[in-house]
């Protein structure tokens, strides 16, 4: 995970639009062959990680089911008739955690022969504050997903959930069928 950072040289003046990324205070970063142990693997690193930073046994829980449905997705569909790898690479910084998951395969559009049922996607984006799907350039597939942890960023504390496209105002208020 790269930030990117605005350096300043002598007399220079900070250009206003450019934001300073804050310096990540862990990164993780793991490779995993794309097959059916992958998810597991990955689920117990990126909970650890997300543990020492602070995060609560809901917010592990949901790391582990967003790392594991990433994951999976690519052992399962990226690499049909043939093997291939997932990189899968975190950041924690300022309470949130970066979670990126890629592989080289076929891409989100590729035929793999194995439809699954259609969950992981919008499981994914349902649990994530920030959550994109981009294809890249040689092909495969990246997911990125953002969460916020530590006691203080529950889902209470959230304003917004689920993928890039969901409405970015606030929630409206519950309403109750009782009086």
């Amino acid at each position: 995970m790269s930030s990117t950072r605005h350096q300043l040289d002598g007399g220079s003046r900070c250009d206003p639009a450019v934001t300073v990324a804050p310096a990540a205070e862990e990164e993780l970063h793991r490779s995993y062959t794309a097959d059916p142990e992958a998810a597991a693997l990955a689920r117990e690193d990126f909970a650890a990680l997300a543990e020492r930073h602070g995060a609560t046994d809901e917010q592990v829980n949901d790391i582990r089911l967003l790392v594991s449905e990433a994951v999976t997705n690519a052992a399962r569909h990226a690499y049909p008739g043939s093997t291939g790898t997932v990189t899968a690479m975190a950041a924690v910084s300022a309470g949130r955690l970066t979670i990126l998951v890629s592989d080289d395969g076929v891409g989100p559009r590729g035929q793999s022969g194995d439809p699954g049922a259609g969950w992981g996607w919008p499981l994914m984006a349902a649990l994530s504050e920030r959550f994109t799907i981009r294809r890249r350039s040689n092909g495969g597939t990246e997911v990125e997903m953002h969460v916020r942890i530590g006691p203080d960023h529950g889902p209470e504390s959230q304003v917004r959930r689920g993928s890039d496209s969901s409405a970015s105002s606030p929630p409206a208020p519950r309403f109750s069928t009782t009086m």
